[in-house]
Formats: C-alpha cells, structure tokens, sequence
C-alpha cells in the first residue's frame, strides 16, 4: 500500500477513535501502535493522536476499558510518533502514565 493510500485511512481511523459505540473504540485503540507505524510521524503526531486525546478525555461509560488498552499501546505509539510529539498531543493522557 501507498504511503497515499494510507494516509486517506487517517480520516477514517479517527471516526473510529471516537465512535459511539464502546466495542469500535476499544479495537480501534488495541491498533494504534500499529497505525502510527504504518503512517509517517507528523501524520500519527497531527491526526491520530489528538484523536486519542479526545478519547481519553471524553466521558464514556466504558472508559477504563479504553484507558486500559491506550496504557498497552501507550509507550509503542510514543515510540512510532515520536516522544515530544506525543507528550505535546496527549499531555493529559501522559500525565496518568507518569
């Protein structure tokens, strides 16, 4: 796949971060390591991980199960987006894992 064609996945994969239902936000976050990889750093750093912020501060009734799979891809998606950018993006989802 393209590094186009992978970058129109971006849009898409953000509606899943931030989807209704718990089941998509959950399996969406279980990959996010993943899509950072597959996308380049300033693309993971720009979209997806506001995208993260968002899930993590929104106030969802199966919030500690998106917590609890963001805090296993936590560290791997810091590594693919880059350190600094992470912290900068997700600031108060960093402060939980200080």
């Amino acid at each position: 796949m393209s590094t186009g064609n992978r970058t129109e996945l971006v849009p898409a994969y953000g509606r899943l971060l931030r989807d209704n239902e718990a089941e998509v936000r959950i399996a969406a976050a279980g990959k996010v390591t993943k899509f950072c990889s597959i996308v380049s750093p300033q693309v993971a750093s720009q979209y997806i991980l506001p995208c993260v912020k968002v899930s993590v501060l929104s106030n969802y009734s199966s919030q500690w199960m998106l917590l609890l799979v963001l805090m296993v891809q936590i560290f791997s998606a810091s590594k693919e987006c880059g350190y600094t950018a992470f912290l900068t993006r997700c600031q108060p989802f960093a402060g939980i894992v200080n």
